[in-house]
């Protein structure tokens, strides 16, 4: 059998564009909130947690040290906080169709990125 293979695209469009397979979404996702942000953020962002709990995107140049979710409901742009829904576990996603910021990251902090997802039960799928 031939493996499947997932194309980069700008932006999915729609969830199963870049989640692939979800065991259970009630075990799989996590309802949270967003940090202030001053860009629009897609289904399939790749984000870092705060201390306080909050979500960011994670921003491969600062101190985030490991990807903890992927955001399966877009968010708009704003001063405030945000209601978001992530996946943290039990998934296998579109490793090409993930959002990085900024876009043109590393490939070693994406991959590095990529890797801390396989920990946590986020399996990209390249």
């Amino acid at each position: 059998m031939s493996k499947l293979k997932h194309t980069s695209i700008d932006m999915p469009g729609t969830l199963s564009d870049v989640l692939l397979v979800e065991v259970d979404p009630r075990w799989c996702r996590q309802s949270g909130e967003i940090v202030p942000c001053d860009m629009d953020l897609p289904i399939g962002s790749v984000l870092a947690r705060r201390a306080n709990g909050d979500f960011a995107p994670y921003l491969l140049t600062t101190a985030d040290k490991d990807a903890v979710a992927m955001l399966i409901t877009p968010v708009e742009a704003g001063a405030k906080n945000r209601p978001c829904v992530v996946v943290r576990r039990g998934c296998v996603v579109a490793a090409a169709n993930l959002h990085f910021i900024p876009a043109g990251a590393a490939a070693d902090k994406k991959q590095a990125a990529l890797a801390s997802f396989e920990n946590i039960g986020l399996v990209p799928e390249e």
